[in-house]
């Protein structure tokens, strides 16, 4: 299992490829949650079909959550997107059903992927070997996710490295802001890694080394390189998070 967190922004159609990342329902405000999910790949249980378009489809808040929840930890490969009602689903032309198709098939869009009768605000691909790909309609929901997972990420690297000091007491890191995420977008542009393996505890610090990738994703052994290092996202128990950059992206490529 991939434990380090690779990240490449394409700021032109709103999609992150990721490694990593599990798109979390916990850090969605109520309205945020999505009122209805399209399954494009995958068939659930808590899913209906529907005989105007040839997809599955869930409804429910608790439902759509169980299912997102279900996704983070099942092995079941879904692709979906969220739509706003059956109604406008129902509209939907031949050649905007044939799209949908395409972007689950090629895991890219011929046209824009944010579709004015479905107001979607996510399409969800998974790409396979904990890779996918997000678009994302506000990016902030993207950085939401981020903060949440390494969050996650910090607090399990916290209870693991302090399991003879607190016997096996579970610790929890305080939530990683967003404006810190929003300080790398250059970074994620290019395409950059958190290395959450290589997590390191000094006193009450744990420091989190951050490597430019560039798209060599698929040979990450490759990345791990001084050159690359260009800086660490740092918790401390009592001053919480901080972001420490000593190499421009000017001065990596």
């Amino acid at each position: 299992m991939m434990q380090s967190i690779y990240v490449h922004l394409d700021s032109i159609s709103n999609h992150v490829l990721s490694s990593s990342i599990r798109f979390q329902p916990t850090v969605l405000t109520q309205n945020e949650v999505p009122k209805n999910l399209l399954l494009l790949k995958g068939r659930s249980p808590l899913a209906t079909y529907d005989d105007y378009t040839g997809f599955y489809y869930i409804k429910d808040s608790k439902k759509i959550i169980a299912f997102l929840e279900e996704v983070q930890t099942g092995t079941t490969e879904y692709n979906w997107i969220d739509f706003e009602s059956l109604e406008f689903l129902h509209q939907l032309t031949p050649q905007e059903i044939a799209d949908l198709l395409y972007i689950s098939h090629a895991n890219t869009h011929l046209h824009s992927p944010f579709f004015y009768k479905l107001q979607n605000n996510f399409i969800f691909l998974n790409l396979g070997q904990e890779f996918t790909k997000v678009y994302y309609r506000k990016m902030d929901d993207f950085y939401r996710q981020l903060a949440g997972q390494l969050t996650k990420k910090m607090s399990e690297e916290m209870t693991r490295l302090n399991r003879r000091l607190f016997f096996n007491q579970e610790k929890n890191a305080k939530e990683l802001p967003v404006e810190l995420m929003k300080e790398l977008v250059t970074y994620f542009k290019v395409g950059m890694v958190f290395s959450t393996e290589r997590i390191t505890k000094e006193l009450q610090k744990y420091t989190i080394p951050l490597y430019i990738a560039e798209d060599r994703y698929h040979v990450m052994e490759n990345v791990y390189i001084k050159d690359n290092l260009f800086g660490q996202l740092i918790y401390h128990d009592e001053q919480g998070w901080t972001l420490d950059i000593f190499k421009r992206k000017s001065d990596i490529l």
